[in-house]
């Protein structure tokens, strides 16, 4: 997912490179809580025949998914496999909110500048190839303009990405990803730091790294 948006005009860098699909904005196996506003009443899966008037909880995935993962530096330093899945709250204003989960992920690492090597400016921290890990994260995201489809069906080729789920789904192509947390950790005894956080700021900024030298 090519969480390359390297700036979001925040301090932080969002450089998840995982081919989210990046619009005109825009794991190991559980999945944080996201925080978020407004009222939930009821769930209904994406099923043709619901209400589009009703407020609720509409749930989509797993889509399998894989791509190159970009560091702070700007290269790929990992290739990821991961299942996504979206949740889209309805709230009874009739606004919507759409939380995408990275699930069941994994990460081979490629030679070169690790992933946390330029967050406070260059550095010649690298890692080698080869080294597995597992990650998990989220997108919270906000969709700009479009209407809610409760029946849209989604399948991989038509919510593989983040791109083609918001458009499946809404009707539109723009959307913005305004909160992202992803934590990546791997046990390899070739590693000299084994956990890297990458984060927006109001969910901490990121820290460590994945790193070999």
């Amino acid at each position: 997912m090519h969480r390359t948006l390297c700036a979001l005009a925040t301090s932080v860098t969002l450089v998840v490179a995982l081919n989210v699909g990046a619009a005109a904005a825009g794991n190991t196996h559980s999945s944080p809580k996201p925080h978020g506003h407004g009222s939930i009443h009821g769930s209904q899966d994406n099923q043709a025949g619901a209400d589009p008037s009703a407020h609720g909880t509409l749930h989509f995935g797993p889509f399998a998914s894989g791509s190159p993962d970009s560091g702070t530096c700007g290269n790929d330093w990992a290739d990821d496999t991961y299942n996504r899945f979206f949740t889209v709250v309805t709230n009874e204003d009739r606004t919507a909110r759409v939380v995408e989960f990275f699930k069941d992920a994994t990460f081979t690492t490629r030679a070169g500048l690790s992933p946390g090597a330029c967050e406070n400016g260059a550095t010649t921290h690298a890692v080698t190839a080869g080294i597995q890990g597992r990650f998990q994260g989220y997108f919270l995201i906000s969709v700009i303009g479009g209407t809610l489809k409760r029946d849209a069906v989604c399948t991989v080729a038509t919510c593989g990405t983040t791109k083609d789920f918001v458009n499946t789904v809404f009707g539109v192509m723009t959307y913005d990803v305004t909160t992202f947390l992803f934590n990546y950790s791997s046990s390899d005894q070739q590693l000299i730091q084994h956990h890297w956080k990458n984060a927006s700021d109001d969910r901490g900024g990121n820290r460590g790294d994945i790193r070999t030298s």
